[in-house]
Protein backbone atom coordinates (compact mmCIF):
# COMPACT_ATOMS: atom_id res chain seq x y z
CA UNK A 1 0.00 0.00 0.00
CA UNK A 2 2.85 2.34 0.83
CA UNK A 3 4.45 1.55 -2.54
CA UNK A 4 1.22 2.34 -4.45
CA UNK A 5 0.75 5.51 -2.46
CA UNK A 6 4.32 6.59 -3.22
CA UNK A 7 3.84 5.93 -6.95
CA UNK A 8 0.59 7.93 -7.03
CA UNK A 9 2.25 10.77 -5.13
CA UNK A 10 5.18 10.80 -7.57
CA UNK A 11 2.86 10.79 -10.60
CA UNK A 12 0.78 13.58 -9.06
CA UNK A 13 3.94 15.64 -8.53
CA UNK A 14 4.96 15.09 -12.19
CA UNK A 15 1.46 16.05 -13.34
CA UNK A 16 1.62 19.20 -11.23
CA UNK A 17 5.07 20.34 -12.40
CA UNK A 18 5.11 19.10 -16.02
CA UNK A 19 4.91 22.00 -18.56
CA UNK A 20 1.38 22.39 -19.91
CA UNK A 21 2.63 22.65 -23.50
CA UNK A 22 4.88 19.61 -23.16
CA UNK A 23 8.60 19.18 -23.73
CA UNK A 24 9.82 19.20 -27.35
CA UNK A 25 12.16 16.30 -28.17
CA UNK A 26 13.30 16.53 -31.78
CA UNK A 27 10.20 16.44 -33.99
CA UNK A 28 8.06 15.01 -31.15
CA UNK A 29 6.44 16.65 -28.15
CA UNK A 30 6.38 14.81 -24.82
CA UNK A 31 3.19 15.55 -22.87
CA UNK A 32 1.80 14.48 -19.50
CA UNK A 33 -1.79 14.83 -18.26
CA UNK A 34 -2.25 17.78 -15.94
CA UNK A 35 -3.41 17.23 -12.37
CA UNK A 36 -6.55 19.25 -13.16
CA UNK A 37 -7.49 17.00 -16.09
CA UNK A 38 -6.84 13.87 -14.02
CA UNK A 39 -9.07 15.02 -11.15
CA UNK A 40 -11.79 16.64 -13.30
CA UNK A 41 -14.86 14.57 -14.14
CA UNK A 42 -15.04 13.39 -17.77
CA UNK A 43 -16.91 15.56 -20.26
CA UNK A 44 -20.47 14.24 -20.33
CA UNK A 45 -21.79 12.68 -23.51
CA UNK A 46 -25.39 13.24 -24.60
CA UNK A 47 -27.92 10.53 -23.88
CA UNK A 48 -29.48 9.64 -27.24
CA UNK A 49 -32.67 8.22 -25.78
CA UNK A 50 -33.20 11.38 -23.72
CA UNK A 51 -32.53 13.62 -26.72
CA UNK A 52 -34.95 11.75 -28.98
CA UNK A 53 -37.62 11.52 -26.27
CA UNK A 54 -37.35 15.25 -25.55
CA UNK A 55 -37.62 16.10 -29.27
CA UNK A 56 -40.63 13.81 -29.69
CA UNK A 57 -42.32 15.43 -26.68
CA UNK A 58 -41.53 18.91 -28.05
CA UNK A 59 -43.12 18.10 -31.40
CA UNK A 60 -46.17 16.54 -29.74
CA UNK A 61 -46.69 19.73 -27.73
CA UNK A 62 -46.19 21.84 -30.81
CA UNK A 63 -48.86 19.83 -32.63
CA UNK A 64 -51.41 21.41 -30.32
CA UNK A 65 -50.73 24.72 -32.07
CA UNK A 66 -52.46 23.26 -35.17
CA UNK A 67 -50.69 24.52 -38.27
CA UNK A 68 -50.05 28.08 -37.14
CA UNK A 69 -47.16 30.44 -37.69
CA UNK A 70 -46.16 29.87 -34.06
CA UNK A 71 -46.12 26.13 -34.73
CA UNK A 72 -43.81 26.38 -37.74
CA UNK A 73 -41.63 29.02 -36.10
CA UNK A 74 -40.93 26.67 -33.19
CA UNK A 75 -40.67 23.60 -35.43
CA UNK A 76 -38.36 24.96 -38.14
CA UNK A 77 -36.17 27.46 -36.35
CA UNK A 78 -35.41 25.93 -32.95
CA UNK A 79 -35.12 22.14 -33.24
CA UNK A 80 -31.88 20.15 -33.54
CA UNK A 81 -32.79 19.33 -37.16
CA UNK A 82 -33.48 22.94 -38.13
CA UNK A 83 -32.21 24.77 -41.22
CA UNK A 84 -30.24 28.01 -41.26
CA UNK A 85 -31.40 30.17 -44.17
CA UNK A 86 -29.70 33.07 -46.00
CA UNK A 87 -30.87 36.30 -44.36
CA UNK A 88 -33.11 34.18 -42.13
CA UNK A 89 -35.53 33.71 -45.05
CA UNK A 90 -37.77 30.77 -44.15
CA UNK A 91 -39.28 30.84 -47.67
CA UNK A 92 -35.88 29.90 -49.13
CA UNK A 93 -37.02 26.48 -50.42
CA UNK A 94 -40.20 27.81 -52.08
CA UNK A 95 -38.79 27.83 -55.66
CA UNK A 96 -37.63 24.21 -55.21
CA UNK A 97 -41.02 23.10 -53.86
CA UNK A 98 -42.88 24.83 -56.70
CA UNK A 99 -40.65 23.00 -59.18
CA UNK A 100 -41.20 19.65 -57.48
CA UNK A 101 -44.96 20.14 -57.19
CA UNK A 102 -45.22 20.72 -60.94
CA UNK A 103 -42.94 17.84 -61.94
CA UNK A 104 -45.46 15.01 -61.76
CA UNK A 105 -48.20 16.90 -63.61
CA UNK A 106 -45.90 18.16 -66.35
CA UNK A 107 -44.14 14.87 -67.10
CA UNK A 108 -40.86 16.31 -65.84
CA UNK A 109 -38.09 14.68 -63.81
CA UNK A 110 -36.46 17.15 -61.40
CA UNK A 111 -33.12 16.01 -60.04
CA UNK A 112 -31.78 16.39 -56.51
CA UNK A 113 -28.00 15.90 -56.59
CA UNK A 114 -26.56 14.69 -53.28
CA UNK A 115 -22.80 15.29 -53.32
CA UNK A 116 -20.79 14.14 -50.33
CA UNK A 117 -17.75 12.37 -48.95
CA UNK A 118 -17.47 8.78 -47.72
CA UNK A 119 -20.35 9.30 -45.26
CA UNK A 120 -22.75 8.81 -48.21
CA UNK A 121 -20.94 5.96 -49.98
CA UNK A 122 -23.06 2.93 -50.91
CA UNK A 123 -26.13 5.19 -51.25
CA UNK A 124 -26.15 5.80 -47.48
CA UNK A 125 -28.34 8.70 -46.34
CA UNK A 126 -29.30 9.33 -49.98
CA UNK A 127 -31.49 6.21 -50.15
CA UNK A 128 -33.53 7.45 -47.17
CA UNK A 129 -33.85 10.88 -48.76
CA UNK A 130 -34.88 9.30 -52.10
CA UNK A 131 -37.65 7.26 -50.51
CA UNK A 132 -39.07 10.29 -48.68
CA UNK A 133 -38.91 12.68 -51.63
CA UNK A 134 -40.43 10.21 -54.09
CA UNK A 135 -43.27 9.55 -51.67
CA UNK A 136 -43.97 13.29 -51.58
CA UNK A 137 -43.44 14.24 -55.21
CA UNK A 138 -43.63 11.01 -57.20
CA UNK A 139 -40.85 9.36 -59.15
CA UNK A 140 -39.04 6.04 -59.11
CA UNK A 141 -35.71 4.44 -59.90
CA UNK A 142 -32.25 4.79 -58.34
CA UNK A 143 -31.36 7.89 -60.35
CA UNK A 144 -27.90 8.85 -61.62
CA UNK A 145 -25.26 6.10 -61.73
CA UNK A 146 -21.67 5.99 -62.97
CA UNK A 147 -21.29 3.90 -66.14
CA UNK A 148 -18.85 1.72 -64.17
CA UNK A 149 -19.74 1.21 -60.52
CA UNK A 150 -16.60 0.66 -58.42
CA UNK A 151 -18.35 0.77 -55.03
CA UNK A 152 -20.90 -1.73 -53.77
CA UNK A 153 -24.44 -0.35 -53.79
CA UNK A 154 -27.37 -1.95 -51.96
CA UNK A 155 -29.73 -0.26 -54.42
CA UNK A 156 -28.34 -1.30 -57.82
CA UNK A 157 -26.18 -4.14 -59.12
CA UNK A 158 -23.98 -3.08 -62.07
CA UNK A 159 -21.49 -4.70 -64.43
CA UNK A 160 -19.47 -3.05 -67.19
CA UNK A 161 -16.68 -3.95 -69.59
CA UNK A 162 -14.99 -2.70 -72.72
CA UNK A 163 -12.73 0.07 -74.01
CA UNK A 164 -13.23 2.35 -71.01
CA UNK A 165 -10.75 4.40 -68.98
CA UNK A 166 -11.48 6.42 -65.85
CA UNK A 167 -10.99 10.19 -65.65
CA UNK A 168 -11.38 11.51 -62.10
CA UNK A 169 -10.46 14.67 -60.20
CA UNK A 170 -10.39 13.28 -56.65
CA UNK A 171 -9.14 10.33 -54.60
CA UNK A 172 -6.26 7.92 -55.14
CA UNK A 173 -6.97 7.64 -58.90
CA UNK A 174 -6.60 11.38 -59.41
CA UNK A 175 -5.99 12.25 -63.06
CA UNK A 176 -5.97 15.94 -63.83
CA UNK A 177 -7.18 16.91 -67.29
CA UNK A 178 -6.15 20.23 -68.77
CA UNK A 179 -9.69 20.83 -70.04
CA UNK A 180 -11.36 19.87 -66.75
CA UNK A 181 -13.68 17.47 -68.55
CA UNK A 182 -15.11 15.29 -65.77
CA UNK A 183 -18.87 15.88 -65.86
CA UNK A 184 -21.38 16.30 -63.01
CA UNK A 185 -20.16 13.25 -61.06
CA UNK A 186 -16.62 14.68 -60.90
CA UNK A 187 -15.52 11.59 -62.84
CA UNK A 188 -16.29 10.09 -66.21
CA UNK A 189 -15.31 7.11 -68.35
CA UNK A 190 -13.66 7.72 -71.69
CA UNK A 191 -14.99 5.41 -74.39
CA UNK A 192 -12.59 4.58 -77.24
CA UNK A 193 -14.28 1.73 -79.08
CA UNK A 194 -16.95 -0.60 -77.73
CA UNK A 195 -18.28 -1.17 -74.23
CA UNK A 196 -21.40 -2.24 -72.36
CA UNK A 197 -23.05 -1.68 -69.00
CA UNK A 198 -25.79 -3.71 -67.33
CA UNK A 199 -27.77 -2.61 -64.29
CA UNK A 200 -30.41 -4.24 -62.10
CA UNK A 201 -32.41 -2.63 -59.30
CA UNK A 202 -32.01 -4.84 -56.22
CA UNK A 203 -33.54 -2.59 -53.55
CA UNK A 204 -37.34 -2.67 -53.44
CA UNK A 205 -37.41 0.92 -52.18
CA UNK A 206 -35.59 2.12 -55.32
CA UNK A 207 -38.45 0.73 -57.44
CA UNK A 208 -38.35 0.02 -61.16
CA UNK A 209 -37.68 2.63 -63.84
CA UNK A 210 -39.53 3.80 -66.96
CA UNK A 211 -36.89 6.06 -68.49
CA UNK A 212 -33.23 5.42 -69.31
CA UNK A 213 -30.96 8.36 -70.03
CA UNK A 214 -27.29 8.55 -70.94
CA UNK A 215 -25.33 11.79 -70.49
CA UNK A 216 -22.27 12.01 -72.76
CA UNK A 217 -19.75 14.40 -74.26
CA UNK A 218 -19.34 13.23 -77.85
CA UNK A 219 -16.11 13.94 -79.74
CA UNK A 220 -17.46 14.08 -83.27
CA UNK A 221 -17.36 10.51 -84.50
CA UNK A 222 -20.70 8.66 -84.51
CA UNK A 223 -21.64 7.39 -81.07
CA UNK A 224 -24.11 4.51 -81.19
CA UNK A 225 -25.98 3.37 -78.07
CA UNK A 226 -28.28 0.33 -77.97
CA UNK A 227 -30.62 -0.27 -75.04
CA UNK A 228 -31.78 -3.87 -74.50
CA UNK A 229 -34.33 -5.22 -72.02
CA UNK A 230 -34.08 -8.98 -71.67
CA UNK A 231 -37.40 -9.34 -69.85
CA UNK A 232 -39.49 -7.75 -72.63
CA UNK A 233 -37.25 -8.29 -75.66
CA UNK A 234 -37.05 -4.50 -76.18
CA UNK A 235 -34.05 -3.25 -78.20
CA UNK A 236 -33.54 0.23 -79.60
CA UNK A 237 -30.46 2.03 -80.96
CA UNK A 238 -29.68 5.73 -81.18
CA UNK A 239 -26.74 7.47 -82.86
CA UNK A 240 -25.14 10.84 -82.13
CA UNK A 241 -23.00 12.59 -84.73
CA UNK A 242 -22.63 16.14 -83.36
CA UNK A 243 -19.94 17.08 -80.85
CA UNK A 244 -20.58 18.27 -77.31
CA UNK A 245 -22.57 17.45 -74.18
CA UNK A 246 -25.79 15.64 -75.06
CA UNK A 247 -28.45 13.40 -73.55
CA UNK A 248 -29.76 10.17 -75.05
CA UNK A 249 -33.19 9.09 -73.76
CA UNK A 250 -35.30 5.94 -73.98
CA UNK A 251 -38.91 5.97 -72.74
CA UNK A 252 -40.15 2.45 -71.98
CA UNK A 253 -43.64 1.12 -72.63
CA UNK A 254 -43.68 -0.51 -69.18
CA UNK A 255 -41.48 -0.23 -66.08
CA UNK A 256 -38.34 -2.38 -65.96
CA UNK A 257 -35.94 -3.40 -63.21
CA UNK A 258 -32.93 -4.38 -65.35
CA UNK A 259 -31.29 -3.19 -68.56
CA UNK A 260 -28.20 -3.49 -70.75
CA UNK A 261 -26.64 -0.62 -72.70
CA UNK A 262 -24.07 -1.22 -75.47
CA UNK A 263 -21.92 1.63 -76.79
CA UNK A 264 -19.64 2.18 -79.76
CA UNK A 265 -17.73 5.38 -80.47
CA UNK A 266 -15.40 7.99 -79.01
CA UNK A 267 -16.86 9.97 -76.12
CA UNK A 268 -16.76 10.73 -72.41
CA UNK A 269 -19.57 8.96 -70.57
CA UNK A 270 -20.78 11.16 -67.70
CA UNK A 271 -23.52 9.00 -66.24
CA UNK A 272 -26.49 6.69 -66.63
CA UNK A 273 -29.91 7.69 -65.27
CA UNK A 274 -32.68 5.22 -64.37
CA UNK A 275 -35.84 7.17 -63.51
CA UNK A 276 -39.60 7.33 -63.72
CA UNK A 277 -41.31 9.34 -66.46
CA UNK A 278 -41.99 12.18 -64.02
CA UNK A 279 -41.47 13.25 -60.44
CA UNK A 280 -38.20 13.57 -58.55
CA UNK A 281 -34.89 11.75 -58.93
CA UNK A 282 -32.44 11.76 -56.00
CA UNK A 283 -28.85 11.04 -57.06
CA UNK A 284 -26.03 9.77 -54.85
CA UNK A 285 -22.62 11.22 -55.84
CA UNK A 286 -20.11 10.03 -53.24
CA UNK A 287 -16.53 11.31 -53.44
CA UNK A 288 -14.33 9.56 -50.89
CA UNK A 289 -11.75 11.76 -49.23
CA UNK A 290 -13.16 14.99 -50.64
CA UNK A 291 -13.48 18.25 -48.76
CA UNK A 292 -15.94 19.88 -51.19
CA UNK A 293 -13.33 21.88 -53.09
CA UNK A 294 -13.40 19.93 -56.39
CA UNK A 295 -16.27 21.62 -58.23
CA UNK A 296 -14.20 24.45 -59.68
CA UNK A 297 -11.86 21.86 -61.20
CA UNK A 298 -14.61 20.87 -63.65
CA UNK A 299 -14.99 22.69 -66.99
CA UNK A 300 -17.68 25.35 -66.53
CA UNK A 301 -19.24 25.08 -70.00
CA UNK A 302 -19.52 21.30 -69.85
CA UNK A 303 -20.78 21.21 -66.25
CA UNK A 304 -23.32 23.96 -66.91
CA UNK A 305 -24.59 22.17 -70.02
CA UNK A 306 -24.89 18.92 -68.05
CA UNK A 307 -26.90 20.53 -65.25
CA UNK A 308 -29.23 22.11 -67.80
CA UNK A 309 -29.90 18.79 -69.57
CA UNK A 310 -30.39 17.04 -66.23
CA UNK A 311 -32.99 19.58 -64.97
CA UNK A 312 -31.38 20.02 -61.54
CA UNK A 313 -33.58 21.49 -58.80
CA UNK A 314 -31.44 21.00 -55.69
CA UNK A 315 -27.71 20.57 -55.11
CA UNK A 316 -26.75 19.17 -51.70
CA UNK A 317 -23.10 19.60 -50.68
CA UNK A 318 -22.28 17.39 -47.69
CA UNK A 319 -18.67 18.10 -46.79
CA UNK A 320 -16.32 19.21 -44.04
CA UNK A 321 -15.61 15.97 -42.21
CA UNK A 322 -12.38 15.26 -44.10
CA UNK A 323 -11.06 18.72 -43.18
CA UNK A 324 -11.89 18.65 -39.47
CA UNK A 325 -8.62 16.95 -38.34
CA UNK A 326 -6.54 19.53 -40.21
CA UNK A 327 -8.36 22.75 -39.28
CA UNK A 328 -6.75 23.79 -36.01
CA UNK A 329 -6.68 27.56 -36.07
CA UNK A 330 -8.60 30.57 -37.34
CA UNK A 331 -6.32 31.06 -40.36
CA UNK A 332 -6.74 27.55 -41.78
CA UNK A 333 -10.49 27.62 -41.09
CA UNK A 334 -10.88 30.98 -42.82
CA UNK A 335 -9.01 29.69 -45.88
CA UNK A 336 -11.19 26.57 -46.07
CA UNK A 337 -14.44 28.50 -45.70
CA UNK A 338 -13.33 30.97 -48.37
CA UNK A 339 -12.79 28.06 -50.74
CA UNK A 340 -16.20 26.56 -49.90
CA UNK A 341 -17.84 29.91 -50.60
CA UNK A 342 -16.24 29.98 -54.04
CA UNK A 343 -17.49 26.46 -54.76
CA UNK A 344 -21.06 27.48 -53.87
CA UNK A 345 -20.81 30.59 -56.05
CA UNK A 346 -19.53 28.44 -58.93
CA UNK A 347 -22.52 26.11 -58.69
CA UNK A 348 -24.93 29.05 -58.52
CA UNK A 349 -23.40 30.47 -61.68
CA UNK A 350 -23.55 27.18 -63.61
CA UNK A 351 -26.99 26.12 -62.35
CA UNK A 352 -28.84 29.38 -61.51
CA UNK A 353 -32.27 27.75 -61.15
CA UNK A 354 -31.12 25.21 -58.54
CA UNK A 355 -31.36 25.65 -54.79
CA UNK A 356 -28.16 24.86 -52.85
CA UNK A 357 -28.10 23.18 -49.45
CA UNK A 358 -24.85 22.70 -47.53
CA UNK A 359 -24.86 19.84 -44.99
CA UNK A 360 -22.18 20.34 -42.37
CA UNK A 361 -20.01 17.65 -40.74
CA UNK A 362 -21.00 15.29 -37.96
CA UNK A 363 -19.52 15.21 -34.52
CA UNK A 364 -16.17 13.41 -34.67
CA UNK A 365 -14.06 12.09 -31.80
CA UNK A 366 -10.32 12.03 -31.25
CA UNK A 367 -8.06 11.36 -28.28
CA UNK A 368 -7.14 14.74 -26.78
CA UNK A 369 -4.93 14.72 -23.69
CA UNK A 370 -5.59 11.01 -23.28
CA UNK A 371 -9.38 11.46 -23.37
CA UNK A 372 -11.64 10.45 -26.27
CA UNK A 373 -13.75 13.52 -27.07
CA UNK A 374 -14.96 15.81 -29.86
CA UNK A 375 -12.30 17.58 -31.87
CA UNK A 376 -11.77 20.82 -29.89
CA UNK A 377 -12.09 23.06 -32.95
CA UNK A 378 -15.18 21.30 -34.34
CA UNK A 379 -17.83 23.74 -32.96
CA UNK A 380 -15.96 26.65 -34.55
CA UNK A 381 -15.85 24.75 -37.88
CA UNK A 382 -19.60 24.10 -37.74
CA UNK A 383 -20.35 27.76 -36.97
CA UNK A 384 -18.04 29.05 -39.69
CA UNK A 385 -19.44 26.74 -42.36
CA UNK A 386 -22.98 27.81 -41.43
CA UNK A 387 -22.03 31.47 -41.78
CA UNK A 388 -20.22 30.78 -45.06
CA UNK A 389 -23.11 28.83 -46.60
CA UNK A 390 -25.79 31.40 -45.74
CA UNK A 391 -23.54 34.28 -46.85
CA UNK A 392 -23.29 32.61 -50.28
CA UNK A 393 -27.04 32.04 -50.67
CA UNK A 394 -27.15 28.41 -49.56
CA UNK A 395 -29.20 26.90 -46.74
CA UNK A 396 -27.31 25.04 -44.02
CA UNK A 397 -28.22 21.86 -42.15
CA UNK A 398 -26.03 20.61 -39.31
CA UNK A 399 -25.42 16.91 -38.74
CA UNK A 400 -23.45 17.95 -35.66
CA UNK A 401 -26.57 19.47 -34.08
CA UNK A 402 -28.91 16.74 -35.33
CA UNK A 403 -26.71 14.15 -33.57
CA UNK A 404 -26.82 15.98 -30.25
CA UNK A 405 -23.78 18.29 -30.36
CA UNK A 406 -20.51 17.91 -28.46
CA UNK A 407 -19.45 14.31 -27.71
CA UNK A 408 -22.60 12.92 -29.31
CA UNK A 409 -20.41 10.67 -31.49
CA UNK A 410 -19.53 8.71 -28.34
CA UNK A 411 -23.22 8.03 -27.73
CA UNK A 412 -23.82 7.12 -31.37
CA UNK A 413 -20.93 4.67 -31.21
CA UNK A 414 -22.25 3.11 -28.01
CA UNK A 415 -25.64 2.66 -29.72
CA UNK A 416 -24.00 0.94 -32.75
CA UNK A 417 -24.92 3.94 -34.93
CA UNK A 418 -21.28 4.87 -35.62
CA UNK A 419 -18.15 2.85 -36.36
CA UNK A 420 -15.03 2.18 -34.32
CA UNK A 421 -13.24 5.13 -35.96
CA UNK A 422 -15.69 7.51 -34.22
CA UNK A 423 -16.07 9.30 -37.57
CA UNK A 424 -18.31 7.29 -39.90
CA UNK A 425 -21.88 6.18 -39.32
CA UNK A 426 -22.84 2.55 -39.52
CA UNK A 427 -25.53 1.73 -42.09
CA UNK A 428 -28.13 1.97 -39.34
CA UNK A 429 -26.80 5.35 -38.23
CA UNK A 430 -26.61 6.68 -41.79
CA UNK A 431 -30.20 5.64 -42.42
CA UNK A 432 -31.29 7.39 -39.23
CA UNK A 433 -29.46 10.57 -40.23
CA UNK A 434 -30.95 10.36 -43.74
CA UNK A 435 -34.38 10.09 -42.15
CA UNK A 436 -33.69 13.19 -40.03
CA UNK A 437 -32.69 15.22 -43.09
CA UNK A 438 -35.77 13.94 -44.94
CA UNK A 439 -38.01 14.93 -42.04
CA UNK A 440 -36.48 18.41 -41.94
CA UNK A 441 -37.21 18.92 -45.63
CA UNK A 442 -40.72 17.52 -45.19
CA UNK A 443 -41.41 20.02 -42.38
CA UNK A 444 -40.20 22.85 -44.62
CA UNK A 445 -42.50 21.58 -47.40
CA UNK A 446 -45.49 21.41 -45.03
CA UNK A 447 -44.76 25.02 -44.05
CA UNK A 448 -44.78 25.91 -47.76
CA UNK A 449 -48.18 24.20 -48.21
CA UNK A 450 -49.53 25.94 -45.11
CA UNK A 451 -48.59 29.36 -46.42
CA UNK A 452 -50.11 28.64 -49.83
CA UNK A 453 -53.48 28.12 -48.15
CA UNK A 454 -53.37 31.45 -46.33
CA UNK A 455 -54.74 34.71 -47.74
CA UNK A 456 -52.97 37.04 -47.66
CA UNK A 457 -49.67 35.11 -47.48
CA UNK A 458 -47.99 35.43 -44.07
CA UNK A 459 -44.55 37.05 -43.69
CA UNK A 460 -41.42 34.89 -43.38
CA UNK A 461 -40.60 33.53 -39.97
CA UNK A 462 -38.25 35.67 -37.85
CA UNK A 463 -34.58 34.77 -38.00
CA UNK A 464 -32.84 33.29 -34.97
CA UNK A 465 -29.18 33.31 -33.99
CA UNK A 466 -26.92 30.27 -34.39
CA UNK A 467 -25.29 28.70 -31.37
CA UNK A 468 -23.38 25.44 -30.97
CA UNK A 469 -23.87 25.38 -27.23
Amino acid sequence: MLFFAAVLAALSLVALLFPRDGIPIGSANLRFPSLTSLLAPPEPKPNLDSIMAAEKLREERLAALNDSLHYYSALLLNGPDRFWFPNGDSTFFDPLFRMLDSARASGRVVRLLHYGDSQIEMDRMTASLRRAMQQLFGGAGPGLLPFVQTMYSPSVSQHASGALSLRICYGDSLELRANGNYGPMMRCYHLAGQAYCSAKVVDDSADSFSTVRLLVNNFGSPLTATLSLKASGFSQSQTLVDEGVQMLSWHLDSPASSMRLSLSGNADIYGLMLDANSGVAVDNIAMRGCSGQQFRMVNADQLGASYSLMDVGLIIMQFGGNSVPYLRNAKSLSSYCESIGKQIDYLHRLCPHATVLFVGPSDMSSTVGGVLQSYPFLPAIVDSLQLTATAHNAAYWSIFHAMGGLNSMLSWHDASLAGADYVHFTNKGANLMGDQLSQALTKAYNFYLFRRKMTPPPPPLPSTAHSTQ
